[in-house]
């Protein structure tokens, strides 16, 4: 699967983890002492309900820290349905508060902190987030979960699998599958990673949860077996457990597209890119369009990428790695190689910014130099066919043919649907 929708999803999925644990009860240390002290306070637990239902009780019991950080988790799973940035303030504030009446010990807040900081891909900050959560209670789950993102995103991948093997001796279920799927997939192990997300799907408590789990099986089957078939089989049984999900959708729209199944293709990315206005799905949308000769209808989507972007920048979000690519594929090459140097600055170690690194200084016309970053992006073994065809686009600008043609050769039996214009072009290199 793109980085984007993965970093989308298990944001959220680190979320309703969290989320799960607040509203059962189980927050500060020993469950006993945190509602003894809340008592003693006056306050009560939070209770499972609506954002309106705790704003309420929040009103009557403004002590309540646990409610506070409770409230700012549905704030954050808010921002990740709807990808409102406007949402990421509101949580920020009930963090706040939760830190105001409990400033220390308060193992709640910090993780949610954490959270939110991983969904706006400040994962610096998260690490020291879940760290700070993990000091205070070094049996939270949910703060290693966090801690495993940040770490992949930021490169350091032994130190996130340590993390992740923290969290699984102390919660071995659905939401550690997911996580182990993934660390597989990064080192290759595409067989590991389908496994483990079988037996999250086996493990799953909520359709949202079997629709996230088949979801991720089908990005399998699309992404590394070439089985679009088996893909889509996957997706509309995902879509059949979780008929609201958006990651779905535009997969089954990505996939009629690839089909030749362009009325359907069309209106399935209207559907998504209508309700949900970011980069991965704009990028995807117009690249169909352009494809079906609608150049008005590329550029309109593309515009609103920037728009987006934006956006989210103004609400905290760090979209550097995002906007590198953008710019590398569809503006300013120099505005590339700044955002991609910028990513590189915080996660130096991972090969999705080493990719970025690549392709935005290739677009530069600095082949020579992105040389070294597109051999870093492929050493850790995942095979995606965009980080291969990404070097084999380096290595037909230095000359050096035979290497190009292996590389794109390589991508297209990956994914010969991994992009709908590069694929074209591998196949022109490929074939030249």
């Amino acid at each position: 699967m793109t980085l984007s929708s993965r970093r989308l999803l298990m944001a959220g999925a680190a979320v309703l983890i969290a989320l799960g644990l607040l509203l059962g009860g189980a927050v500060l240390g020993n469950p006993g002492d945190a509602v003894e002290q809340e008592q003693s306070a006056g306050a009560t637990p939070a209770a499972p309900g609506s954002i309106e239902a705790l704003q309420a009780q929040l009103e009557r019991l403004p002590g309540d820290y646990p409610g506070w950080a409770t409230l700012g988790l549905l704030y954050v799973d808010r921002a990740r349905t709807t990808l409102d940035p406007s949402w990421y303030a509101k949580a920020q504030g009930a963090f706040d508060r939760s830190l105001e009446v409990r400033g220390e010990d308060n193992g709640g807040a910090m993780a949610g902190l954490a959270s939110l900081q991983a969904a706006q891909h400040q994962f610096d900050r998260a690490e020291a987030s879940a760290r700070a959560a993990i000091a205070i209670n070094d049996f939270d789950a949910t703060a290693y979960g966090v801690l495993t993102d940040a770490l992949t995103e930021l490169g350091r991948y032994d130190e996130a699998a340590e993390a992740l093997q923290q969290m699984a001796d102390i919660d071995p279920g659905y939401s550690t599958l997911t996580r182990i799927s993934y660390q597989r997939e990064l080192r290759g192990d595409v067989d590991g990673a389908r496994t483990a997300m079988q037996q999250a799907l086996d493990t799953a408590a909520s359709r949202p949860d079997k629709g996230f789990a088949l979801y991720q099986l089908g990005e399998l089957a699309w992404g590394y077996d070439g089985d679009a078939a088996g893909a889509v089989a996957l997706w509309e049984q995902g879509l059949a457990q979780d008929p609201a999900s958006l990651p779905l959708k535009a997969a089954l729209a990505r996939a009629a597209g690839a089909a030749g199944r362009t009325d359907e293709a069309l209106a399935g990315w209207g559907e998504v890119t209508g309700r949900v206005p970011v980069q991965l799905y704009l990028v995807e949308h117009a690249d169909l369009l352009r494809s079906q000769g609608d150049e008005q209808g590329a550029a309109d989507q593309l515009e609103l990428v920037e728009t987006a972007n934006a956006l989210l920048e103004s609400a905290g979000s760090v979209v550097d790695l995002e906007s590198a690519l953008f710019e590398a594929d569809h503006g300013s090459p120099e505005r590339a190689v700044a955002k991609a140097q910028a990513a590189y600055a915080v996660s130096p170690g991972s090969v999705f910014v080493n990719d970025a690194m690549a392709w935005a200084l290739h677009a530069a016309g600095r082949s020579d130099e992105a040389l070294p970053y597109a051999d870093t992006a492929v050493s850790l073994g995942m095979r995606r066919a965009s980080f291969v065809f990404h070097r084999g686009m380096v290595l037909d600008a230095l000359g050096r043919t035979d290497e190009a043609k292996a590389a794109m050769q390589e991508a297209l039996e990956i994914n010969p649907n991994f992009s709908i214009p590069y694929a074209v072009l591998a196949r022109e290199v490929l074939e030249g």
